[in-house]
């Protein structure tokens, strides 16, 4: 790991952390299938991370040629969706019946 993080020009640690960072699933899931972990395997997102994947979206590495040129946010429709229908039941757990 410390090989490829220094290609692209950053410190081992520094991968490790960005890897860790709320939001960095994208990075995560590439870093994975690069190392050849299951990518099918379903990670727990816990509602905080939902939050923010919802509101701020996912941080997508774009590279090119063996080189990072950019991070871009991504819109994260999935989980918006996700958070919109736990604010629902939530809502109708306190009575708040409404309609579907």
């Amino acid at each position: 790991m410390e090989a490829a993080a220094r290609k692209v020009g950053m410190a081992r640690e520094t991968a490790y952390r960005l890897r860790r960072r709320p939001g960095a699933g994208s990075f995560a899931a590439a870093w994975d299938a690069i190392v050849g972990k299951r990518s099918d395997a379903k990670r727990k997102v816990t509602v905080d991370e939902r939050v923010q994947r919802a509101f701020q979206g996912l941080l997508e590495v774009r590279m090119y040629g063996g080189r990072h040129v950019a991070t871009e946010h991504k819109a994260d429709n999935r989980a918006l969706l996700a958070q919109l229908a736990h604010v629902r039941r939530s809502a109708r757990g306190r009575g708040g019946g409404g309609q579907s």
